[in-house]
């Protein structure tokens, strides 16, 4: 593929993108969870609220602010909820598009000569339905996923091309992102050991990069802690922790013990961890909220994950998106079908680029470890990986087995799917042209499912929304 039709092909899907992104955001008027009460308090009072105000009044504040700042600006603070919702779900289309430039600017000048795989992972990112329906929502999400993404790109800059003046910029992104969300952490963690992996090949300059490690974590964990937005010295005061949740942590889960069919609770480590049920999730590819009727894949986090990266009709949540009977299997079913051979790439191309970053530390291989970005992506997936599995096991409940909280690390699927991608092809290619051709097909058979499925949310959104 030449460059000139890569970027050609990309400018289509970005497009169909932007497309079923504007489709959404016109019809949907629902959330997750309901971050427009905490926009609607900022309006009534003029003061940020804190936790005991309402559901989600304990996340940090820019989203709600942002949005009833825009309200005010264009003098909607008397409107009604819904057309304040419609504000805040503009904004988040439009934080959408811009990760999805992110994303494109990335894939075309990440080193690799197979343009055709590039496209590919650029439009699994693009058209993946659930990250379309977040940036449809009114919710924090899109807006900790945009500052995340460009934290993680500015930090690329300065790890693999050495220009200096991307790790301000880095240090700017993921600040606002820390404003949005908590998991936004995970993010500035992973750039902080990437810039002391760096420094500890680096002969000649260690010291200093250390310094340049150091200063940017202080730097950012004092500026959060004193953002008004993030509320965290308010937090602790008042509630005697910086962090807050609108749960309560749970004891922690046995190692062994048969689940209860029908609930969506952790009952033990071995069943929520080391489980994957997907024959299960075949069966029945949807959530149940109804009392006794989750099916059993209900608390094994890595299949609840699967299903909720893959799908929008498989969280049958919020309640206008949700459906009944076997409306929606036989899509969903193949959605899942499908999505194994990106997902098995993914985790492949993880397992080969943190087994390079283990490598290149012990040799202390300068080569190796640039090339792995000083384990840029590589801390980074597993730091999210560590995330949502401590707060799956901390809550013990799959309502926060989502798999949007991973989502603020976008890059780590691209270049996953690339390393193990590449390899795969390589391998082929020597052995059957046919075989590369049955893949290319599975992956647009997968991304067109993509799309009818982002498509048949909106048009159950819009018979709803219009009691047809």
């Amino acid at each position: 593929m030449t460059s000139r039709k890569f970027q050609i092909s990309c400018l289509l899907v970005f497009l169909l993108s932007l497309c079923l992104r504007g489709a959404f955001t016109r019809y949907n008027r629902s959330a997750n969870d309901d971050h427009i009460q905490v926009v609607r308090l900022i309006l009534a009072n003029n003061t940020l609220p804190t936790k005991s105000d309402c559901g989600e009044c304990f996340q940090p504040k820019l989203f709600h602010y942002t949005v009833a700042k825009v309200i005010q600006m264009i003098g909607m603070t008397s409107a009604i909820e819904y057309r304040q919702v419609l504000i805040g779900q503009i904004l988040n289309f439009f934080a959408g598009i811009l990760t999805i430039a992110i994303v494109w600017i990335f894939i075309s000048n990440y080193p690799g000569e197979n343009r055709k795989l590039k496209l590919f992972s650029f439009s699994l990112v693009a058209l993946n339905p659930v990250l379309i329906g977040i940036n449809s929502q009114a919710t924090n999400d899109s807006f900790v996923i945009l500052f995340s993404t460009l934290a993680l790109y500015f930090a690329y800059i300065y790890l693999a091309q050495q220009k200096k003046y991307a790790l301000p910029l880095s240090l700017l992104f993921i600040l606002l992102g820390i404003a949005s969300k908590l998991n936004a952490w995970v993010t500035a963690i992973a750039i902080f050991i990437s810039i002391l992996v760096y420094a500890f090949v680096l002969k000649g300059h260690s010291i200093k990069l250390i310094m340049v490690a150091f200063s940017y974590i202080l730097i950012v964990a004092v500026l959060s802690i004193f953002n008004p937005l993030t509320q965290y010295l308010v937090n602790a005061h008042e509630y005697g922790s910086p962090i807050l949740s609108n749960m309560d942590p749970a004891p922690l889960p046995v190692l062994f013990a048969p689940p209860v069919v029908g609930q969506p609770s952790v009952f033990s480590i071995q069943d929520n961890l080391l489980s994957y049920k997907f024959i299960e999730l075949l069966k029945k590819p949807r959530i149940e909220y109804k009392p006794l009727e989750c099916p059993p894949f209900c608390s094994s986090l890595w299949t609840v994950l699967y299903g909720r990266a893959n799908s929008l009709h498989f969280d049958n949540w919020p309640p206008s998106w949700s459906t009944s009977g076997e409306d929606g299997f036989t899509l969903t079913r193949a959605i899942f079908v499908l999505a194994l051979l990106p997902t098995l790439l993914f985790l492949a191309g993880g397992v080969i680029e943190i087994w390079s970053i283990v490598q290149g530390i012990l040799r202390r291989d300068m080569s190796s470890l640039k090339a792995a970005c000083f384990g840029l992506f590589g801390i980074t997936g597993v730091g999210f990986g560590f995330f949502i599995t401590l707060y799956a096991l901390f809550y013990e409940n799959n309502t926060v087995m989502k798999a949007i909280f991973v989502f603020p690390g976008l890059l780590i699927f691209l270049v996953f799917f690339l390393k193990a991608g590449e390899k795969l092809y390589h391998f082929i290619c020597d052995k059957s042209h046919w075989l590369l051709r049955i893949l290319d097909a599975w992956i647009i058979l997968l991304l067109t499912l993509y799309v009818w499925d982002v498509a048949t949310m909106i048009l159950n959104i819009y018979m709803k929304l219009n009691h047809i």
